[in-house]
């Protein structure tokens, strides 16, 4: 039971952007498969613990396997509809559910039924549960995500979530330092989707939460992921020169 919540603390701070492909299946390692197997034991034993529905959904997501992810979060907040974390988790995974269409699927209806229920998910989840920074970083990585029309109309609540986050991480001192990385890595998107959005971006502040989030990241993905944002950003400042 240990194993498993270090695990669930670790997935809290897992971008679910953050790997390289974001609609790529991953194979599951045999790590990966001893994983879920532990998992639904702890499930058969306490079938009732809705945290334990939430933790395989979070790794389902991570992996992308996205409709098993939605089955096991679903399962969560039906045993716990307070649990306002899981129906974060659960919108985010919609959202991606929506976003995997490409090509002409991508303009279809279904596309954006499943991207805009799942916002409507992670902001009830907000609303219910203002102070949680996990809900919050999920917010402002699925309107970066989007980048279109929806985003537009969507930033101040991003910039409402950076400026909460922000304010904790410096007033509270429990706040966690791999939660903080994530917060860093947060305004670098931020920035980075301003950029991409063809909206005023300011480079130096990309440059500086980037780097930040580098230095303190424990993921080899996130730390990939920081590494690229802050080369991006270097190569637009060298451009502005």
């Amino acid at each position: 039971m240990k194993a498993l919540k270090t695990i669930f603390a670790y997935l809290l701070i897992i971008s679910f952007l953050s790997c390289g492909k974001p609609f790529e299946r991953q194979k599951l390692s045999k790590n990966d498969l001893e994983t879920i197997e532990n998992i639904q034991t702890e499930i058969k034993e306490n079938p009732n613990d809705d945290t334990n529905f939430q933790i395989l959904g979070v790794f389902y997501l991570k992996k992308n396997y996205i409709n098993k992810a939605i089955l096991n979060l679903e399962k969560c907040i039906k045993i716990n509809p307070e649990n306002h974390e899981a129906r974060a988790w659960l919108g985010s995974a919609f959202a991606k559910k929506g976003r995997e269409a490409d090509g002409f699927l991508s303009l279809g209806k279904k596309k954006i039924y499943y991207v805009k229920k799942g916002y409507d998910y992670i902001n009830k989840a907000k609303i219910n549960a203002p102070n949680n920074p996990v809900i919050r970083i999920i917010r402002i990585q699925v309107i970066c995500a989007i980048k279109n029309r929806f985003s537009f109309g969507k930033i101040k609540e991003v910039i409402d979530d950076l400026k909460f986050l922000k304010k904790i991480s410096i007033e509270d001192e429990t706040f966690p330092l791999e939660l903080k990385g994530q917060f860093y890595l947060a305004y670098a998107i931020y920035y980075n989707t301003l950029s991409e959005m063809g909206l005023k971006a300011d480079i130096d502040q990309g440059i500086y939460y980037s780097k930040m989030a580098f230095a303190i990241l424990p993921s080899k993905i996130d730390k990939e992921k920081a590494l690229k944002l802050n080369q991006s950003f270097i190569n637009l400042k060298e451009k502005k020169q």
